[in-house]
């Protein structure tokens, strides 16, 4: 499966169960850092800071806004025309981080969501490590790995899965064979510049 089926897959399992939502902006990160004004805030609940590591916000798509499921893509250096094996265009980088969160209906489902996505990476990717970390007072599931399809542009990768609250956040880092840089670095940067929102009391 290449990379692009994997994301897909992953929409789909966060479309299942979603309906009609809305978000506010938050005031603060759970870790108690103001929520900066020029952070990259995908789904009201992840907020990323401005990073100076060469990585460039490409893309971000709200228009899934309304199923509870929000996309961004960072990249490094310039897009280069390639064509997958369904013969369409698509830009390929150096580098890009993929950031995917969606909303479900308990903390449980969304840890459901999390372990999901976690078997998908293990089928389609061979994984070589899989350790836990914590980033600004948040747990996450690392997974390093290279791609098995040769249709993948793309030989190695890094990814993280977390949950907070009703939310589940998937951060993926794909690498060309030629890039010189180290997918677990930009991984390691991305959740130092990341921070999830407090959490509204009921």
């Amino acid at each position: 499966m290449k990379k692009k089926h994997l994301i897909a897959a992953l929409c789909v399992l966060a479309l299942l169960l979603t309906g009609c939502y809305g978000q506010d902006a938050p005031e603060v990160a759970a870790d108690g850092t103001p929520w900066g004004e020029n952070w990259t805030a995908i789904g009201g609940i992840l907020g990323v800071e401005p990073m100076e590591n060469g990585l460039t916000l490409r893309d971000t798509n709200d228009a899934i806004a309304a199923s509870r499921m929000y996309y961004a893509l960072w990249a490094a250096g310039e897009p280069h025309d390639f064509i997958n094996a369904e013969g369409e265009e698509a830009n390929l980088y150096d580098a890009q981080m993929a950031v995917l969160v969606t909303e479900q209906k308990s903390p449980e489902d969304a840890e459901k969501y999390m372990n999901d996505w976690i078997r998908l990476a293990h089928e389609n990717y061979l994984v070589t490590v899989q350790n836990t970390e914590t980033c600004n007072e948040a747990a996450y599931t690392i997974l390093e790995y290279t791609y098995q399809s040769e249709d993948n542009p793309y030989a190695r990768g890094a990814s993280a899965f977390g949950i907070c609250g009703n939310f589940a956040v998937c951060i993926e880092v794909s690498c060309l064979d030629s890039f010189d840089g180290s997918e677990t670095e930009y991984l390691a940067d991305f959740l130092k510049h990341s921070h999830y929102a407090a959490q509204k009391e009921v």
